[in-house]
């Protein structure tokens, strides 16, 4: 009898304990930490790969199928400041487009998105 008592007691505290622990995170949430599930952007991020600063104009690098349209405003950023202003202006080649630089300036290695 003891022994069936013992077993079941011990039963109980293993169930006890899994069902406490269940996963990493309901101990996160139990101290009131926010999990966030990660969210796709659709955000069209490019890259200066060329600045000519006597004509203002750069050449922008974009991933396949990211090009911006002709005409479309674009912000310029340098260790995530914004530094300059961008109106796409042509022509394009392959994953490359040209921009005029309309305010601010435009380094070799900034971040271009439209905001």
């Amino acid at each position: 009898m003891r022994f069936i008592l013992g077993t079941l007691l011990c039963a109980g505290l293993l169930v006890g304990c899994v069902s406490k622990n269940s996963g990493p995170n309901k101990s996160a949430a139990a101290k009131g930490a926010k999990i966030s599930p990660l969210v796709p952007t659709l955000e069209t991020i490019g890259k200066v790969v060329s600045v000519n600063t006597a004509v203002r104009f750069v050449v922008l690098e974009f991933p396949l199928n990211a090009m911006p349209a002709l005409g479309q405003k674009l912000n310029v950023y340098h260790g995530g400041q914004k530094v300059g202003e961008l109106k796409i202006s042509g022509p394009q080649n392959e994953n490359n487009t040209v921009a005029d630089l309309t305010a601010g300036s435009a380094q070799t290695g900034d971040e271009v998105r439209a905001d």
